[in-house]
């Protein structure tokens, strides 16, 4: 593909392009995870005089996004760009808000090539989340969801790698493109190759115990079916063996099937935990006991990225023992 700022060189008159001062400067957008909340962040690069060469990352980058000028490097020379000879200075805003991971560099490059003038600038109007590799392929990484939620949200394409764009797809409101290189993905921003992963299959159905199977307790069985009506925590106390394990997953059964857009608050915390291999669509909601058979004294019961979360992903108090 040839370079979209050397269609304004002066053929015969300069040997290089001219810099174009409206191309200096060009935005996309990202996301950031906070704890399970996705936050919409913009990714902007420009592109000025200085050292040959030079990227600078500002805005609370931690060590995997300021080692991504070399991997957007190779991205761009595999893709048939090249890098700006000048230096090119890329902010993540909000700028007080830390950002951790390498699933910047695929934003990172589609701000810095627009800004450079090497594609068109509506090639910035998505949602981006992928990690680059040398050979110009698209790795996942964690955030697919909440950045389907913030596409949705902003009301523009959600381009992510394969692996990702399947975890995203059960956002039907939001428009998810798929791309498995660095050419693909500008071409799928550009709208010259749009791809919907398929929506996941239904989880199979899972048998849940049942109220039922409880004898006695009347008091402890109405405060489980007010939990599971009205949606609310529920924190049992007491001593081992009087039954929290065994009666805790039981109000999942009466709570009714809340559909996929509803589900997708647990599945969001399921992503951040870590706990997703696939697809994420709990169903019924996921209900995690804490401390288990294993005590409470492990990292997980107070909030550490174990299972020891809520529905929503959410640390959940430790059982006192």
């Amino acid at each position: 593909m040839r370079p979209f700022r050397e269609l304004f060189a002066f053929s015969g008159i300069v040997s290089h392009p001219l810099p174009m001062l409206w191309g200096m400067f060009a935005s996309t957008n990202s996301v950031a995870l906070v704890g399970v909340e996705a936050r919409a962040v913009r990714v902007e690069a420009h592109v000025g005089g200085g050292e040959k060469g030079r990227l600078n990352v500002v805005g609370l980058p931690d060590t995997a996004v300021r080692e991504a000028k070399d991997r957007v490097m190779a991205a761009m020379s595999v893709a048939g760009y090249r890098f700006p000879a000048r230096t090119v200075t890329v902010n993540l805003a909000p700028a007080d808000l830390p950002k951790s991971g390498s699933a910047y560099d695929l934003p990172i490059a589609l701000a810095l090539l627009a800004a450079a003038g090497e594609i068109p600038k509506s090639a910035c109007r998505v949602v981006a989340l992928g990690e680059l590799a040398l050979d110009g392929s698209i790795r996942p990484g964690r955030g697919a969801l909440g950045a389907a939620i913030v596409a949705s949200d902003m009301g523009v394409p959600c381009l992510l790698p394969p692996g990702a764009a399947e975890e995203a797809s059960i956002v039907s409101a939001a428009e998810v493109r798929m791309a498995g290189s660095l050419g693909a993905a500008i071409a799928a921003a550009l709208g010259e190759g749009e791809f919907r992963p398929l929506p996941p299959a239904e989880p199979p159905t899972v048998p849940m115990p049942d109220l039922s199977e409880v004898r006695g307790q009347p008091l402890a069985k109405r405060a489980l079916e007010v939990a599971a009506d009205g949606g609310h925590h529920l924190l049992p106390v007491g001593h081992t063996g009087i039954g929290q394990d065994h009666a805790g997953p039981m109000p999942a059964g009466r709570v009714a099937d809340t559909g996929r857009e509803d589900r997708s608050g647990g599945g969001t915390g399921m992503v951040v935990s870590g706990t997703a291999q696939t697809l994420v669509v709990p169903a019924p909601d996921p209900i995690t006991a804490p401390h288990g058979h294993h005590g409470s004294r492990d990292r997980r019961g107070i909030g550490h990225s174990g299972p020891g979360r809520d529905q929503h992903g959410a640390p959940r108090c430790p059982v006192p023992r």
